[in-house]
């Protein structure tokens, strides 16, 4: 279950729902089922709290990951990759990732964006141009610009004008 943090939303799941949701892991976690399964839950670091409230108790160690940033050694054959490896582009796809790495920062989700919109562009044509690029780096902006914009609703512009600064004044 992916977003499963939105699970420990108030109104987010009728009491009727909750219920439903406790007694199913219940009944698996008591081994009240012949039938084997694994559950796996994605979401903010707030899930693991989010679980607990639905009578998860014990985590194995290891077994809770936090996705961070990739470095930029790795960040950068995963987007060659895509340019190369899936679209056989013709060109030079050196430029492509400098300009594409600038805008991810080693985030999963922003390398999603631009590559999503790479294979947009090079599906009917595999041809690395300025123009392309271009396009590629708008709409990946405007991908991760609503992604932002998505994740900071309910704060208010006060507030996010405070996080802004405060982001600003860290060290890089």
């Amino acid at each position: 279950m992916d977003e499963a943090q939105t699970l420990g939303i108030e109104g987010g799941l009728s009491t009727q729902h909750k219920s439903k949701v406790i007694s199913f892991l219940n009944r698996y976690h008591n081994l009240e089922s012949d039938q084997g399964f694994i559950l796996l839950f994605g979401g903010l670091g707030m899930t693991k709290e989010v679980l607990r409230n639905f009578g998860v108790s014990r985590f194995n160690s290891g077994c809770v990951r936090s996705l961070e940033r990739i470095n930029a050694k790795a960040e950068k054959p995963i987007i060659q990759d895509w340019i190369i490896k899936e679209f056989k582009a013709r060109g030079d796809a050196s430029h492509w990732i400098a300009q594409i790495t600038k805008r991810t920062y080693g985030w999963p989700r922003h390398i999603i964006s631009y590559c999503n919109v790479i294979c947009q562009e090079l599906q009917n044509v595999n041809q690395l141009t300025d123009e392309r690029l271009n396009h590629v780096l708008n709409q990946g902006d405007s991908l991760k610009y609503r992604y932002y914009k998505q994740r900071c609703d309910g704060i208010s512009h006060r507030h996010r004008h405070i996080i802004g600064k405060t982001i600003e004044r860290l060290p890089q």
